[in-house]
């Protein structure tokens, strides 16, 4: 076989071959959804390049400890960024403690900044609904997964977590407003009155107003969070710390 010759059969060898491929999807398209928690049968879905939230739940079978409320959907590709976010925060309340002058604010600080350290980094998708009704209700809550995930359906806790208050942690009572809770508990002596930020278990974010002549009223689902923020130190954040606190799971 002449140059010539040679360099066409070469050049139709490798056409054939990228024809070929070309109708085989990428395996680096190919992923799994692991779901466990309060399912009947713990599932993993292999996955060619994507799958709807509602076929996932479609194909899962809860258990009645099942919380759909706290449901996570975590994703591995999110926790470099989470884990920027922690740091940014645990880096934004030590500049705050070197601004304080009150011990108070210090010690509120402080026990904040433990509490953030110990926190991990989840890779949490947010928003996300998983009410069934929903997803198969209105298009925009159906997401679409198109990457390696983990699903977990949690049981119910029986209690929500507090910031700023003179306890860590208080039993859920569905009957308590955070008006209520506000009332009923000691704040820190620096906390500034009248205002409350709310975390619920879904990753809901609300600042909110709270007292006596308040109207309307809010609530906090087990295994949310209820932050009185110190006065002085800016929304932002607070914002800051409730969009972290957002992308933990809910703790039994």
């Amino acid at each position: 076989m002449d140059q010539y010759h040679t360099r066409i059969y070469r050049a139709l060898k490798l056409l054939f071959f990228v024809s070929i491929c070309a109708g085989i999807p990428s395996i680096s398209s190919a992923f799994t959804v692991q779901v466990d928690g309060c399912v009947a049968e713990p599932k993993i879905f292999q996955v060619d390049a994507k799958i709807s939230l509602l076929d996932v739940l479609k194909n899962t079978e809860l258990t009645s400890c099942a919380y759909v409320l706290g449901t996570s959907w975590s994703m591995a590709s999110l926790e470099q960024q989470q884990a920027q976010q922690k740091r940014a925060l645990l880096s934004q309340i030590e500049h705050e403690m070197s601004e304080a002058d009150s011990a108070a604010t210090i010690e509120y600080l402080q026990a904040l900044f433990e509490l953030i350290v110990k926190q991990p980094v989840t890779g949490r998708v947010l928003p996300s609904d998983f009410d069934s009704f929903h997803v198969e209700a209105m298009p925009q809550k159906n997401r679409v997964l198109t990457q390696e995930s983990t699903i977990y359906f949690p049981s119910q806790p029986k209690k929500i977590n507090l910031v700023g208050f003179s306890q860590s942690q208080r039993t859920y009572d569905s009957d308590l407003s955070t008006t209520d809770i506000y009332n009923e508990m000691d704040i820190c002596s620096d906390c500034t009155h009248g205002w409350l930020w709310s975390v619920q278990p879904d990753g809901e974010v609300k600042k909110h107003k709270v007292g006596v002549w308040t109207t309307g009223k809010n609530y906090v689902a087990p295994g949310g969070w209820l932050i009185s923020p110190l006065s002085g130190v800016d929304d932002s954040f607070y914002q800051q710390l409730t969009l972290w606190l957002a992308t933990q799971e809910v703790l039994q």
